[in-house]
């Protein structure tokens, strides 16, 4: 420098070098920040070549320069500033009780730390979250604008360490991520819940229909977290005791289960032969703390002969002699040997001697079903005593005694086959009432006997061989048998017969006939038939007085003529009486009774 003042020579000379050297520096520190009056604003390391601003030539008015600064670094950690530490997910309590929550905050800063001035957008993920033990308010977390989020996770179920990760992709393709480690104390089972069965109504085992079911229970931390990861053992409440037994039991293989992600354990209810109500226990083993189910209903068997019910919603149906069209319902009730409700679904199917019935129904929840007959005139001609007889039948199993209670047909049990109410003939439509089968009634080929022939029964027990649940069970005869019951519809007219027969001076019996005219044929000739249900009859007189009941109404349960007595006094010189029967459907008739 003295050189350069020497040479120079003046003071003058020394200022304006200095003058010199600081307009030097100051271009030179403008251009390394992407300064210069109205020149690029590029990044570092970018060439700041000469532009129409002046650029790095320091040209135009470079004292705004720095204004276009950009900071293009993005962050991922915890906190700000000088307490920012990147790659890791703040978290208020890194050791969590089973069940407890925590939050987790993530903050996105620049180079210097301080924070960014957009969202980002945030994947959040554990191992504990993927099994489905452990959850996250959300799984894609959006940062507000200064790049700032939190997150609640609640352990529920998971036990142990956690890893947690966030990860998230940059405006320019990078990805960042951070993470953080929660340990979960074990949870200690507090209870255990029953949750469902899949169904409470089972039917007996080797009838068909739905014969096992599965049911569902929980363990329950402190917290109400699930428990994972622990056996459990499952009972019933009645057990089995040998094979003989025939109860439900827990179904081989599902005796014990370990609870997974949710906490929950399973198990299958298998049916026995047996009816009843059953309750599933579940323990655990570790603490023997224990729940038990909702009740299973067993039963809802294949209809046994002696259950198998028909009846009328009218027996003696108003004018329908003569009338085609008069309804009556025709009504099937069924149960299995414990008399509980069959499956529903049973299919019954009817046959009709005179008129016109529905083929079939299904037997419903209640255990029952209904079909519609019909009076058909033409038909009922030719049934000749106006009587038809309806046959109703379905597949089930024919009757015995039970001897050991176990619900098998064995040995040792009761079954008479000299009793056709027991050891089943072949169904058939009884159109003289005789009681049994007589050739040319219509019949229901079984298909097993004699092929097309009306058969009798085969001296064996008909129904479900069950020798794999119970080996000493008896199977020599049919898997099932076709059971039946049949009932008569009278066809009532619209007027009666009535008729007396004197037993003494003051007293008679009288009968109550609808009546049926007779036919060019000789058929419909007989008067074996009720009134109509609800026909009234009633007894007046001069001269007399009744002694006891002297007015009568028709029941709907008779399938012959209406029939009673009547006792008197005479009270006076010309004693007499009369009856007044008002038919329903019909008319009013009145009859005089003829004194001894």
């Amino acid at each position: 420098m003295k050189l350069f003042v020497g040479q120079i020579g003046s003071q003058e000379a020394i200022r304006n070098m200095i003058k010199f050297i600081m307009l030097v520096l100051t271009v030179s520190v403008l251009t390394a920040c992407g300064g210069g009056g109205g020149g690029s604003t590029g990044t570092i390391g970018e060439d700041q070549g000469s532009t129409d601003g002046g650029g790095a030539t320091g040209g135009g008015d470079g004292g705004d320069g720095g204004a276009g600064v950009v900071d293009n670094v993005v962050r991922i950690g915890n906190g700000t500033g000088t307490t920012f530490v990147e790659g890791e997910i703040g978290v208020d309590d890194l050791m969590l009780d089973a069940g407890a929550s925590t939050t987790l905050t993530i903050n996105f800063v620049d180079s210097d730390g301080d924070p960014v001035d957009s969202s980002q957008t945030v994947a959040l993920s554990s191992q504990c979250v993927a099994m489905g033990i452990s959850t996250l308010s959300t799984d894609s977390l959006t940062t507000t604008n200064n790049g700032f989020g939190t997150v609640t996770y609640t352990a529920n179920g998971c036990s142990g360490e956690d890893l947690v990760t966030a990860t998230a992709m940059l405006p320019d393709g990078s990805t960042v991520l951070a993470t953080a480690t929660i340990t979960v104390e074990p949870d200690t089972v507090l209870s255990v819940e029953f949750i469902s069965a899949t169904s409470s109504n089972l039917s007996l085992a080797g009838t068909g229909g739905n014969q096992t079911t599965v049911l569902t229970f929980r363990l329950v931390g402190a917290q109400g977290a699930n428990i994972v990861g622990e056996s459990v053992t499952f009972t019933t409440d009645a057990q089995n005791v040998g094979a003989n037994s025939g109860g439900a039991r827990i179904a081989e293989g599902s005796e014990t289960d370990i609870s997974g992600a949710d906490g929950t354990v399973s198990t299958v209810l298998q049916a026995g032969t047996n009816a009843g109500n059953v309750r599933v226990i579940a323990t655990h083993d570790a603490t023997l703390v224990s729940a038990q189910s909702d009740s299973i209903v067993v039963s809802s068997g294949l209809p046994i002969q002696n259950a198998f019910s028909l009846s009328f919603t009218d027996n003696s149906p108003p004018a329908s002699l003569f009338t085609d069209g008069v309804e009556v319902g025709v009504n099937i009730l069924a149960s299995d040997q414990f008399g509980n409700r069959i499956a529903p679904g049973t299919q019954v199917n009817f046959f009709a001697e005179c008129g016109t019935i529905e083929s079939s129904c299904l037997i419903g929840q209640d255990g029952g079903c209904s079909v519609t007959w019909l009076s058909n005139t033409a038909s009922q001609i030719s049934a000749g005593d106006n009587r038809c007889s309806i046959l109703a039948f379905t597949e089930g199993v024919e009757t015995f005694a039970d001897v050991n209670a176990n619900s098998v047909y064995e040995d040792v049990d009761l079954f008479d086959p000299m009793n056709d109410e027991e050891d089943l003939p072949e169904p058939f439509l009884d159109a003289n009432e005789s009681g049994s089968y007589e050739f040319g009634e219509r019949f229901v080929d079984r298909g097993v006997g004699t092929e097309n022939t009306y058969d009798l029964g085969n001296d064996e027990w008909d129904g479900l061989c069950l020798i794999d649940i119970v080996p000493t069970a008896n199977c020599d005869g049919d898997d099932t048998s076709l059971i039946f019951n049949q009932g008569v519809i009278t066809l009532a007219s619209r007027d009666v017969l009535f008729s007396t027969s004197f037993t003494s001076a003051t007293s008679f019996n009288f009968t109550v006939a609808s009546n049926l005219v007779a036919s060019s044929d000789g058929l419909g000739t007989g008067n074996i038939n009720p009134p109509a249900a609800g026909t009234t009859i009633n007894f007046s007189g001069e001269d007399v007085d009744f002694i006891g009941t002297s007015s009568f109404t028709v029941p709907d349960t008779l399938s012959a003529p209406f029939m009673s007595s009547v006792s008197f006094a005479i009270d006076g010189e010309n004693p007499s009486i009369e009856v007044n029967v008002n038919v329903v459907g019909g008319v009013n008739q009145i009859f005089s009774v003829t004194l001894p």
